[in-house]
């Protein structure tokens, strides 16, 4: 199993070079956690951060490469060893999830251009301001399998920096402000391309699904 693999690592690493921490308040936040594991070598504070990331992670990575699972389990690992490799160098000036995620991405990017040359990030103009979609959205209301399935194949289909935003939002839940930090773009950028985004699903699913 990935996730397993991942944790076998760290502990594995650490064993001849730190001591490792025993005691981790569950309720701490990300960012202390992280400090105490690139500080002082607590890998009890990592399996917390593990714990906490690796659901949201996997299914933003695995949206990603459109369900390819043999490349997101390598990029999967690929982010958290990188998370272990520059972890003296984190310092909580942004969300630790947000931290991630910029991992996360940027291995993305690095895949894409190995197996593509089509560009990852097309600068995209319009700065309409909105509102974050509601319960109201095509995401919330694909109660059937039929409507699922055919939700999960326009996403699919969305061009890149609309997919990622909507990935984003919807599966890893993060607000239009940290997708901005992660993404590398404005606010307002952000915004619009969840806006396009949305309205393209909303013109491509039956009204049913709505």
């Amino acid at each position: 199993m990935v996730h397993g693999t991942v944790i076998q690592a760290v502990y594995h690493f650490f064993s001849c070079r730190h001591s490792i921490g025993k005691y981790v308040i569950h309720d701490n936040n990300d960012e202390n956690l992280m400090l105490k594991f690139s500080h002082d070598g607590d890998v009890s504070a990592f399996d917390v951060l593990y714990e906490r990331h690796k659901a949201p992670l996997f299914r933003y990575i695995l949206k990603q490469t459109r369900h390819n699972h043999a490349v997101t389990e390598e990029l999967f690992q690929e982010v958290w060893s990188n998370l272990i490799r520059a972890r003296e160098q984190y310092q909580p000036s942004a969300r630790f999830s947000t931290y991630l995620f910029q991992i996360a991405r940027n291995r993305m990017i690095d895949h894409v251009r190995r197996v593509s040359t089509r560009p990852v990030n097309d600068p995209e103009t319009g700065h309409e301001d909105i509102a974050s979609p509601d319960n109201h959205g095509p995401d919330r209301h694909a109660h059937t399998a039929d409507c699922i399935e055919q939700l999960q194949t326009h996403v699919s289909r969305l061009p890149n920096e609309q997919h990622e935003t909507f990935i984003l939002k919807h599966e890893g839940e993060h607000t239009l402000g940290h997708i901005a930090e992660i993404t590398g773009v404005t606010l307002e950028t952000a915004k619009s391309r969840l806006r396009y985004a949305m309205k393209k699903l909303r013109e491509l699913m039956p009204e049913e699904c709505l």
